[in-house]
Parts: C-alpha cells; structure tokens; sequence
C-alpha cells in the first residue's frame, strides 16, 4: 500500500504539468491576406519564440496564462 502511494504521488506533479499547458496557434498573413513564411512569432520579454510555415501557420505550447505576442516578417 505504502509504495502505491509513493508512486501516486512520485508522478502526481506531471499529472499536473501537463494539464497547466495551452496551445496558441494561427496565421500570419500580410495586408493582402497572403500567408508569410518564415515569420517570427515571440512572446514579448521572453526568449520563447517559433517561426512560421511556409503557409504562415505557428504553433506555441505554454503554461497558462496571459502573453503577447510579436511578429517579425523580414
């Protein structure tokens, strides 16, 4: 009984943590509505960032909570 338990509470902590994810995921288009390659999407004051497909998709897995985000197209 005791090492059930130890185990249940040695893998109670990742149960958690991969519940306390959120995915933000979209498109970067420019003015015309044409997909940008190869943009940088980055949470401000953060060194988290993605670049985007060739169809301007992206996709950041993060702890909840509230961000923003900043785009750079070259």
């Amino acid at each position: 009984m005791l090492k059930k338990l130890l185990l249940i509470l040695l893998f109670l902590p990742f149960i958690f943590a991969a519940q306390a994810q959120q995915s933000i995921k979209g498109i970067v288009k420019n003015d015309s509505g044409n997909p940008i390659a190869n943009a940088k999407v980055q949470i401000q004051n953060t060194k988290i960032n993605t670049l985007t497909s060739p169809a301007g998709n992206y996709l950041l897995k993060l702890n909840v909570g509230d961000y923003v985000l900043n785009f750079n197209a070259f």
